[in-house]
């Protein structure tokens, strides 16, 4: 008798642990899968699965708020810098081109304050809406800001984080 319960518990502990690891193993698809979508996938990998610690095991809607997350908190230390340099800049030229770079980043920021909504209501069209926004002003500004590493840099994670949240909210559509 004890050894058919003892027997009976490692079954279930094990078909368990093995719904555990699929689930994680189709998580963890999801992320390359949304990720091979995306003009960088690699980059956008990295970008998911070093944001927060909860991708490994993300759904997609779970998956589209870290990147949006991710994306608030890129384009929020983008608009930062494009400020100091804006406010640094003794050229005119220079300074236009941080001052329309924080403004593209204000923009996108405006989009990804919404964005939970967008996700939360599964209005998934606005939500791609948003998210094409917040790409094209990222990619914009890093293109113009390109003697700037930090600036551009920070421009291309939300851009890539951007795109990411796009194609998630197409599959969720």
């Amino acid at each position: 008798m004890a050894t058919f319960f003892s027997l009976s518990v490692i079954l279930s502990l094990s078909l368990t642990a093995g719904d555990l690891l699929r689930r994680g193993d189709a998580a963890a698809a999801a992320v390359d899968s949304v990720c091979a979508k995306t003009r960088q996938p690699p980059r956008c990998v990295n970008l998911l699965k070093s944001s927060d610690t909860r991708s490994a095991a993300a759904n997609l809607a779970v998956l589209a708020q870290i990147a949006i997350d991710a994306a608030t908190d890129s384009a929020g230390g983008a608009k930062i810098k494009a400020h100091n340099l804006f406010l640094s800049a003794a050229n005119q030229n220079l300074k236009s081109i941080y001052g329309n770079c924080e403004s593209l980043c204000a923009k996108g920021l405006d989009e990804l304050y919404i964005a939970p909504e967008y996700l939360q209501k599964r209005n998934y069209g606005k939500l791609a809406a948003a998210a094409g926004v917040v790409g094209g002003g990222a990619r914009g500004c890093a293109a113009a800001a390109a003697k700037d590493a930090g600036l551009k840099q920070g421009n291309e994670d939300t851009a890539v984080l951007a795109e990411a949240i796009g194609v998630i909210a197409r599959l969720l559509a």
